[in-house]
């Protein structure tokens, strides 16, 4: 990916961006992947610029290129005019102070290519995140991401994931995680549900192709965590339409997907331990004892405490007054001549 100049005026070129865009301080040399991201060095001096711009010659009894920065839809800016630029981000950070009180901070800003970003902060700079697609924007051999590579290649005959294979979409899976995190603190309820199941695809992907068990477990010991993120986002959306059955619907799916995590490694009995099922169970328990009821709803709650407690003239009121009560829904709902 190449970070584009600031738009509008060629004030600042952005500085070096690690994967998933993180931005680092310093001065990295560019090696052999460099191009990728265009790092070149002013032949006067010699400081590194990344972004938009055109090379001219390379000098190798100084190891360096001369450089000719260029605004997007713009004209051409002269070296002496590329050297002025600046890679400080303090005025990108002005004004949004780190808070490690604070675990979390995100924004959605306004990229240069037109397209929103989620920016994460740091104590020491921020995370920009890509909404859509890879995090940090880039296509490995033209796909989305490199799951959709290895799964293209899955029909192989011979196909498995090795270490190395592994490894390398281990860092792709983190980067979702970020965007999915930051999305769950902006209440973009909807991509975090998009990006968890992307890694759980990804899971069980690797469960079932990477050559070492040890490989296989180091992904899907996420599951339950993923799974309890993805329930949270589904019931939270439900809950934001009021509609609570359908929040409890989702939430007891994902209790039952991490359930079945446990019976797939024969560990049901760390049930309790488990912190995600915790938290979901707990969850439950809340929505189910603050939501709204009806009186048939009551009385079937009441009615259900009663039979337990062998409480069979009191049972049969209830009974009575159920009747009653459906019976006047039912003539209500007919339709009269």
């Amino acid at each position: 990916m190449t970070p584009p100049v600031s738009r509008g005026h060629a004030a600042r070129i952005e500085p070096y961006r690690l994967d998933a865009g993180r931005v680092a301080f310093g001065d990295p040399s560019p090696g052999p992947g460099a191009t990728a991201i265009r790092g070149l060095r002013s032949r006067e001096s010699g400081r590194e610029f990344f972004g938009s711009g055109l090379p001219g010659p390379y000098n190798s009894s100084t190891g360096t290129w001369s450089f000719v920065a260029k605004r997007r839809g713009g004209p051409r800016l002269e070296t002496a005019e590329a050297d002025r630029l600046s890679k400080d981000i303090t005025p990108i950070l002005a004004g949004w102070e780190h808070n490690p009180e604070e675990p979390t901070q995100v924004r959605i800003v306004a990229g240069d290519d037109g397209r929103d970003k989620i920016q994460m902060r740091l104590d020491l700079g921020l995370l920009q995140l890509e909404m859509a697609g890879r995090p940090d924007c880039r296509r490995p051999n033209g796909q989305e991401s490199l799951l959709e590579v290895y799964e293209a290649r899955a029909s192989d005959e011979d196909f498995s994931l090795d270490p190395a294979a592994c490894a390398a979409l281990m860092r792709e899976g983190v980067q979702y995680y970020h965007r999915y995190l930051a999305a769950f603190h902006l209440q973009r309820y909807d991509l975090v549900v998009r990006d968890t199941e992307r890694n759980l695809k990804l899971f069980a992907f690797v469960v079932r192709h990477a050559t070492r068990p040890r490989d296989r477990f180091e992904f899907d010991q996420y599951r339950p965590y993923v799974i309890m993120m993805r329930s949270r986002a589904l019931a939270l959306q439900s809950l934001a339409m009021r509609d609570t059955s359908q929040a409890l619907a989702q939430i007891d799916d994902g209790v039952e997907r991490i359930r079945q995590f446990l019976r797939d490694y024969e560990r049901q009995e760390l049930e309790a331990e488990c912190m995600e099922l915790g938290f979901l169970l707990r969850w439950r328990r809340d929505i189910e004892s603050n939501r709204p009821r009806g009186p048939q709803e009551r009385l079937e709650q009441q009615l259900e405490l009663a039979v337990a407690l062998e409480d069979y003239e009191e049972a049969a009121r209830i009974r009575d007054q159920l009747a009653r009560l459906r019976g006047t829904e039912i003539a209500s709902s007919e339709p009269h001549p």
